[in-house]
């Protein structure tokens, strides 16, 4: 997603860059890229969705909670909670919660 030029946010850029896509698909066993751009299946018959489709979605997603974090400082409040549903694998979840944790502590 970095190297594919695909993120512009360098906050995000630099989370990511801590993330192993292969923690969130580990039963691909070693003879499988796990960094190519396209979907994995996992259990239960879902996906993990390709790369790019991840990198614009947390990009789209960190720029809304930017926005949410920017609106809540002006009116004097810090605390934001995030609900994830249906993540299926929770990489996204687990990027979204690393941004925040990285970068609004």
């Amino acid at each position: 997603m970095v190297k594919g030029n695909i993120i512009h946010n360098s906050k995000l850029s630099n989370t990511l860059k801590k993330i192993d896509r292969k923690l969130f698909i580990p039963h691909l066993g070693s003879h499988k890229s796990y960094y190519e751009n396209k979907p994995y299946k996992i259990a239960g018959g879902q996906t993990m969705t390709d790369i790019f489709t991840h990198a614009v979605l947390l990009e789209d997603c960190c720029s809304k909670i930017e926005n949410i974090l920017e609106q809540k400082a002006n009116d004097g409040k810090n605390k934001l909670r995030v609900l994830d549903v249906g993540t299926g694998h929770g990489y996204l979840a687990y990027a979204i919660s690393a941004y925040l944790t990285q970068h609004h502590k």
